[in-house]
């Protein structure tokens, strides 16, 4: 796959995920571990909690939407 935009959430970069998204555009890598390998692929790290962070980014996105 070649997105744009990916956004891994909890994922640890093992070769046979990051193999198939080295080449998106941008990578963003939400963790709680800052040495996971896919740190070093990502141009944007978060280190936090990555279900705690999907659950604000949700409700971000539903209050901000269009109806």
């Amino acid at each position: 796959i070649h997105p744009k935009l990916y956004i891994g959430f909890g994922i640890s970069g093992q070769i046979q995920h990051t193999a198939t998204i080295v080449e998106s555009e941008i990578i963003v890598s939400v963790n709680m571990d800052e040495g996971a390998p896919i740190t070093e692929l990502s141009d944007y790290v978060i280190v936090e909690d990555a279900g705690e962070f999907l659950a604000r980014l949700i409700e971000r996105l539903r209050s901000e939407s269009r109806p």
